[in-house]
C-alpha cells in the first residue's frame, strides 16, 4: 500500500523526479545514499515494490558510474570478491521469497532499516577483533543479510556500512567497497524484476524519464563533494531521514 499521498498522475511524475533528483544529488556528493533518501518518498506515492522498480535505472547507472570512474576498483574486487557474490546471491534468493509479503510490512521494515542506518555509528564495531580466516566467512553473511535487505526494501547499505567499520576503511575505499556490492545486487535485482510475473510497465517507463535528469544531478553532487562540510551536511540528512523513518513506521502502524 502506498504511504498515502493523492496526486495527479502529471504533478506524481514530477514529484517522482525531484525525489529522484534529490537523491541523486545526495548519493553523487556523498558517494552512496540514493535509495536511503529516495525510497521513503517514493513508498508515499507508490508501494515498495513499484518503487524499487522506478529506481532501479538511475541507481545501476549511478553506481556504474562511481565505481568505473574512479581509481581502485580491481584491488577492492580481488580483496572482496566474495562480498558481491554473496549479496547478489541473497537478492536473488529473496526475490521470490519476499514477492508474497504485504508491501505494509515492507514499510515497516524500511523504516526500521532507516533506524538502524542512523544508530550505527554508536556500536562499538571497530572493538571487535575477529580472526582474519574468518573475514571471508563472515563478509559472506553480511552480504547474504544485505541482499535479503535490498530485495525486501531497496537499501543494503546497513549491513555493508557495519562490515566496513569492521575492516577499518577509509573513505574512498568504502565508498568503492559499497558500490562494488551495490553492483552486484542491482544486477541481480535487475534480473529478479525483469522476469517477474507481475506487471511493472509502468515502474519502468516512469523509472527511464527519471534517469537523465537524476544522473545530471548525481553528477552536480559529485562537483559538489570536496565543497561541502561534511559533518554539518550528514547531520542534515540524518534528521531528514529520522522525520521520513517516523512517518513511515507512523503510518504502517497507524493502517
Amino acid at each position: 500500500m502506498p504511504f498515502g499521498l493523492n496526486l495527479p498522475v502529471d504533478a506524481g511524475l514530477l514529484f517522482v523526479v525531484a525525489v529522484c533528483c534529490a537523491g541523486a544529488l545526495v548519493s553523487g556528493a556523498i558517494g552512496f545514499g540514493f535509495p536511503l533518501l529516495a525510497m521513503p518518498l517514493l513508498t508515499m506515492l507508490h508501494d515498495t515494490r513499484t518503487a524499487i522498480v522506478i529506481s532501479m535505472p538511475i541507481t545501476c547507472l549511478m553506481v556504474a558510474w562511481l565505481s568505473f570512474t574512479g581509481p581502485g576498483l580491481g584491488a577492492t574486487l580481488r580483496h572482496y570478491w566474495y562480498m558481491p557474490v554473496a549479496v547478489a546471491a541473497g537478492n536473488v534468493l529473496a526475490g521470490g521469497l519476499l514477492r508474497d509479503v504485504s508491501s505494509h510490512w515492507l514499510q515497516i521494515a524500511l523504516g526500521i532499516m532507516i533506524v538502524c542506518y542512523l544508530g550505527f555509528e554508536r556500536l562499538p564495531v571497530q572493538r571487535w577483533q575477529c580472526p582474519q580466516g574468518w573475514q571471508a566467512g563472515i563478509g559472506a553473511v553480511v552480504g547474504l543479510a544485505a541482499g535479503l535487505s535490498e530485495a525486501a526494501v531497496n537499501v543494503s547499505v546497513v549491513p555493508l556500512l557495519l562490515y566496513a567499520r569492521w575492516l577499518r576503511l577509509e573513505r574512498d575505499d568504502l565508498v568503492r567497497f559499497l558500490n562494488v556490492c551495490f553492483i552486484a545486487g542491482r544486477l541481480a535485482q535487475f534480473a529478479t524484476y525483469w522476469g517477474s510475473p507481475l506487471d511493472h510497465g509502468f515502474a519502468w517507463q516512469t523509472g527511464m524519464i527519471v534517469l537523465l535528469p537524476s544522473f545530471a544531478l548525481m553528477l552536480v553532487g559529485v562537483r559538489l563533494r570536496r565543497r561541502l562540510n561534511p559533518v554539518q551536511y550528514l547531520l542534515g540528512i540524518k534528521a531528514l531521514l529520522l522525520v521520513m523513518a517516523a512517518g513511515l513506521m507512523i503510518h504502517a502502524l497507524a493502517t
